[in-house]
């Protein structure tokens, strides 16, 4: 496994990881109702864009300049960023469905 890879997951993992911690506390406040449920999903999707623009851009760039990882031919420079975007996208709507999850009742 490259470097190159490496910062690619670790950036990935702290999405994930930023945007699972937001899911929770929104949860929590909708729970307790400190927060309406609307109110916490806008809320929640805002962060996750910020925390994904922040790690996809700002960490992942900082990790390879400060480590000094080779980038190829420029490929990593641009999936880098697409891949959090992506993640992103999966993480706003597994989020939004867990902030606003009801318990079935039969």
């Amino acid at each position: 496994m490259e470097s190159s890879d490496i910062t690619i997951y670790f950036t990935l993992l702290l999405n994930f990881a930023l945007a699972s911690a937001c899911a929770l506390y929104f949860r929590r406040a909708v729970l307790h109702q400190r927060l309406e449920e609307a109110s916490a999903k806008r809320r929640f999707t805002w962060l996750c864009i910020a925390s994904s623009l922040f790690s996809g851009i700002a960490v992942f760039f900082t990790v390879l300049v400060v480590f000094n990882v080779g980038t190829g031919h420029g490929t990593l420079l641009i999936i880098g960023p697409v891949l959090h975007l992506l993640l992103c996208v999966v993480l706003v709507l597994l989020g939004r469905i867990l902030v606003g999850w009801e318990a079935m009742s039969w």
